[in-house]
């Protein structure tokens, strides 16, 4: 009797030995490997510890297929008997020969499910190793294909470069036959990496046959814009090729365009004092002269600012032209005139004093007026056009509190002797007695940047 319990005990831990691995690995198994639909067990996990091993064989051989849950409860079950199996307490010969049963069939079950689910595995690795090597074979066959396809995309991108290169080409160097040629197959409108089309190309070279050409294509944007917003109109005007403006403007180019400075085609012509272009402009129907650039600069200031007392003049003439407008700054053409080292800015101050509405008392944003700058800049010439001006205030001071009659005894220039007779005239034409001069006031500033 010793040796068969002692032959049964033996046999029952190795079936637990054998069922540990088993179990352990089923536990790392996704439960739809195993089955695809979980069902409850027919006895719940908390009356495992109660239930008599008899009643948990019955219940593990009604099984049909035993879940994941299932074969846990059953280990779970055979574990916590395991003095039972062992020692034989708290349970009679009988129950342990049940729960040595009871672990068999466990045993096997996981078994068998561990051997579907690598099965199923292997099946699945398969399947995958199969999938690629069928992409394997299908891009090695379409390999030669793609190759062409490449070959084919790269010859064309080297014919548009070609054709593109030849086109600007033609635009730069006025060559009016190539361009009739392209027109035929090539959008007109084509820009560069610039933003640049061949309109502008051949307005900027002074090509007048290109852009005669060009313009005959119902298909033209004669308003496109590079990246700076600059149109062929600008372009025409900069360099100054007059026939080129006049075909632009009749062939509808807009004139009021600004680019992403604030300029307009007139402004242009102001700066470079193309008067003959400023004449068209002017006469082009809708032409608006008081535009401000980003920097608040009409193109009366550009002219101004930059010396061309006629393009001041033409400017003067127009019906509603402000002449009193200021820049951020705050400086007016008249400053602008008064400030900068021009030969013509002598002509251009007595142009502007004689506009209608003009103000000489107008203050930069510190305060300086026109006749502080002429006097700090020492123009006696200048000095003695403000003084004579109607309205002039020489009483007006600056943010520094100080008047154009207090910078007058800072500067040493040999010419400082006529503005302060220019002034001393001033005063007796005013019946004004002349200031004290112990103001100590230095005018150090220069004239901004056009």
């Amino acid at each position: 009797m010793m040796k068969k319990n002692l032959l049964f005990s033996i046999l029952c831990s190795f079936l637990l030995m054998a069922m540990q691995p088993v179990m352990a690995q089923e536990d790392a198994l996704e439960l739809e490997e195993v089955e695809e639909q979980q069902v409850e067990p027919a006895i719940p996990e908390s009356e495992l510890q109660e239930a008599k091993p008899s009643a948990m064989l019955s219940w593990w051989r009604s099984l049909r297929k035993p879940t994941l849950q299932d074969l846990q409860n059953a280990r779970s079950y055979v574990n916590s008997k395991y003095r039972c199996m062992w020692y034989g307490e708290g349970c009679s010969r009988k129950e342990r020969a049940v729960l040595g049963t009871l672990a068999a069939a466990a045993g096997v079950a996981v078994g068998t499910a561990t051997a579907v689910v690598v099965k199923r595995r292997r099946e699945k690795r398969a399947e995958r190793e199969a999938d690629e090597q069928a992409k394997r074979e299908r891009v090695k066959r379409a390999a030669p294909t793609l190759q062409s396809t490449l070959e084919e995309m790269a010859h064309q991108a080297e014919i548009a470069y070609q054709n593109k290169r030849f086109w600007f080409d033609s635009a730069k160097k006025g060559n009016v036959k190539g361009i009739r040629k392209m027109m035929e197959r090539y959008d007109v409108n084509t820009m560069d990496n610039q933003g640049w089309n061949a309109l502008m190309t051949a307005a900027e070279k002074g090509h007048i046959e290109v852009v005669r050409e060009l313009l005959k294509d119902r298909e033209i944007k004669i308003n496109q814009r590079n990246l700076k917003g600059e149109t062929a109109l600008m372009w025409a005007v900069i360099p100054g090729h007059t026939e080129i403006v006049k075909e632009l403007i009749g062939a509808g180019a807009e004139v009021n365009i600004r680019n992403y400075e604030g300029k307009t085609a007139l402004m242009y012509a102001a700066v470079f004092g193309h008067t003959e272009i400023v004449e068209m402009l002017l006469a082009a129907l809708g032409i608006e002269v008081n535009i401000r650039d980003k920097k608040g600069k009409t193109a009366l200031i550009h002219a101004a600012a930059f010396g061309h007392p006629n393009i001041v003049r033409q400017l003067k003439r127009v019906g509603g032209i402000e002449v009193n407008t200021q820049d951020k700054e705050g400086f007016t053409a008249l400053m602008w005139a008064v400030a900068m080292g021009h030969p013509e800015d002598e002509e251009t101050v007595k142009i502007l004093l004689g506009a209608q509405g003009i103000n000489v008392n107008i203050g930069d944003n510190k305060g300086d007026t026109a006749l502080m700058w002429a006097v700090g800049r020492v123009k006696p010439e200048m000095v003695a056009l403000l003084l004579g001006a109607q309205g002039i205030d020489v009483s007006i001071r600056n943010t520094q509190g100080y008047t154009a009659w207090d910078y007058i005894w800072s500067s040493a220039h040999p010419d400082i002797s006529d503005i302060i007779e220019s002034f001393r005239v001033f005063f007796r034409r005013m019946n004004q007695p002349s200031p004290s001069t112990d103001s100590g006031a230095i005018f150090t500033r220069n004239a901004p940047a056009a």
